[in-house]
């Protein structure tokens, strides 16, 4: 009856707990353990830096697209303004159907966002630094202009890169309305 214990030759049925882990085999396995975190750690950042990239690219398309179907619902314009400088958006109410003057859009609240840890790129190349407005209309067009407002593009285009620039999406704005976003 071996594992049992006996008292004064009594068997009370308990077995003798034998079972445990040795410091040895504690600390091997503390080693492969460190040993697959530290090769594991570099490629899940990785994966957490390209998957914000990934976000805010669809958060800036879904805006957007929000403000142009809230255009074609209230019949006024709105707009989505994006400051790479500062890695900025915000989506704005106008006052009119058509034409409102920049002055006169106000911000929609909960629509001002900051992208963290992610890079805003505009331009057909990705490199300019300049700002980017889309106003919607009630038509459902998007007008796509220039910083100063002056001129009117027929399409522009967007990047979003992550922090360490391995990856890249590029959001595309045409004037009929279509906003698509896709990796580069």
């Amino acid at each position: 009856m071996k594992g049992l214990s006996f008292m004064n030759g009594i068997n009370l049925g308990v077995k003798k707990n034998i079972n445990g882990f040795t410091l040895t085999e504690v600390i091997v396995v503390t080693a492969i353990i460190a040993i697959v975190a530290s090769i594991a750690a570099p490629s899940i950042i990785y994966w957490q830096r390209n998957l914000k990239a990934k976000q805010a690219a669809r958060s800036i398309v879904s805006t957007i697209r929000e403000a142009r179907e809230r255009a074609i619902s209230t019949n006024t314009q709105y707009s989505v303004q994006v400051t790479p400088s500062s890695n900025e958006y915000v989506m704005k109410r106008g006052n009119r159907r058509y034409n409102t003057p920049f002055s006169n859009f106000s911000t929609v609240t909960g629509y001002d966002f900051v992208i963290d840890q992610s890079t805003l790129i505009r331009g057909g190349d990705c490199i300019s630094m300049n700002n980017l407005y889309v106003q919607a209309n009630p038509n459902g067009s998007l007008t796509l202009n220039t910083p100063d407002m002056t001129t009117t593009v027929s399409n522009a285009m967007l990047c979003v890169s992550s922090s360490s620039g391995s990856e890249r999406y590029a959001i595309t704005v045409l004037k009929s309305g279509l906003v698509r976003m896709q990796k580069q």
